[in-house]
């Protein structure tokens, strides 16, 4: 059999690892991981996890439905040094696209369309867009350590580099997801996490359908997108899906929709005596299964 215990501080989850009163912890983060690592009497399982955190522009309303201005806050953030201040631990690899590279509908040849840093760029966007001392603006965010470390990192690139003040907005998970999905935010940040099938990430955050949900919020819409999606969600072979993708892909990172900036892994704290753990990216958990044990 097994006993399910619930402990919702990360620390204290890794304290009944080490101490015997658990034999698995799943989704460790922060410290938990660096003390994990460092006990040679638990095994620290880690896998590159089917999740995109990213930070989501406004499409519609405010400074950043303007695709100039969108792609001034993406050149003035270093997101690998964001990354950094984010995940002192190692807990996840900087990103680039909406896509997690576990996906089959990755293509990493479009990585290289995604803005990199340049303050002096980003100045000048933004002074051509009409904003040349910068403007104010909002972000919501639910109340997690990574996502206020992610908010405060972002306040300071945007002051420092545009003179843009950022005001940080933290909310519980219900109240965030509702302001999140209703069009209202000028910018937020969360994560998303599925299965392999890129119909989970790109159909969800980025189709004209899905505007009003928590995934596209923002109200981003492109009639060729929702074309390219559609056809890719009635076609049968896996090839031909993921190159439909692919194009829908390229449009979504050329209008520069947000800051794609981490895909965090999947980690597990093991007890030596617990055998056979299979880890998956999508973060599920098979005890017993047809294939398992």
């Amino acid at each position: 059999g097994v006993t399910f215990k619930v402990i919702t501080d990360i620390n204290q989850n890794a304290n009944a690892l080490r101490t015997g009163e658990i034999d698995f912890s799943s989704g460790l983060s922060g410290e938990a991981v660096k003390i994990i690592r460092e006990d040679k009497n638990i095994n620290l399982m880690e896998t590159p996890g089917m999740h995109v955190a990213y930070i989501y522009f406004n499409q519609v309303n405010g400074p950043t439905a303007d695709k100039k201005v969108r792609e001034a806050l993406i050149k003035a953030v270093d997101t690998e040094q964001l990354v950094k201040g984010v995940y002192q631990y190692g807990e996840a690899q900087p990103a680039s696209l909406p896509l997690p590279p576990g996906s089959w509908g990755y293509d990493e040849s479009l990585e290289s369309l995604v803005p990199k840093y340049n303050p002096e760029e980003a100045k000048k966007l933004l002074a051509e867009a009409g904003y040349p001392d910068g403007f104010k603006t909002t972000i919501y965010i639910s109340d997690t350590p990574h996502r206020v470390k992610m908010a405060t990192i972002l306040q300071q690139y945007l002051k420092m580099n545009l003179n843009v003040d950022l005001e940080i907005q933290t909310t519980e998970w219900g109240t965030f997801s509702e302001i999140a999905s209703s069009g209202n935010a000028d910018i937020f940040g969360m994560s998303w996490t599925w299965y392999p099938d890129p119909f989970f990430f790109l159909n969800k955050i980025f189709a004209s359908s899905a505007i009003g949900s928590l995934g596209n919020g923002q109200g981003f819409s492109n009639s060729e997108v929702d074309k390219l999606l559609a056809e890719a969600l009635i076609a049968s072979e896996q090839d031909e899906r993921a190159e439909l993708y692919k194009d829908a892909l390229k449009i979504i990172v050329e209008q520069y929709p947000g800051i794609f900036y981490s895909n965090e892994n999947v980690t597990w704290g093991v007890a030596p005596e617990v055998q056979g753990l299979i880890q998956r990216a999508d973060g599920s958990i098979f005890l017993t299964n047809e294939e398992i044990n």
